[in-house]
């Protein structure tokens, strides 16, 4: 919770600065670092690996790294891997329907 109040504030003087860049993050919403790796079970290293070679795109505030949710739901989206039975299982339905 204190996360959130701090992640709240730098938003806030943020704020002052552009405050069309900002709306469109609070509606987008963002995560930090330290959330993005718990969500996705990462180690530290790997967050920046992912960064360096541009798998996901970042923000830095100050020393601070944030992610887009819509980027990081993109990126799960294109990791998305269906099981072979499955895909043939969505292609007779496929065939079927046409």
């Amino acid at each position: 919770m204190e996360q959130v109040q701090a992640n709240k504030e730098v938003l806030t003087g943020l704020k002052i600065a552009n405050p069309q860049i900002i709306n469109t993050w609070q509606s987008r919403g963002i995560i930090d670092n330290q959330e993005f790796m718990l969500r996705l079970s990462i180690s530290k290293r790997t967050a920046a690996r992912w960064r360096i070679t541009g798998k996901i795109p970042y923000i830095i505030i100050g020393k601070k790294t944030y992610y887009l949710v819509q980027d990081v739901d993109a990126l799960l989206q294109g990791s998305y891997v269906r099981h072979r039975a499955s895909k043939a299982l969505a292609k007779q339905i496929d065939d079927a329907a046409a």
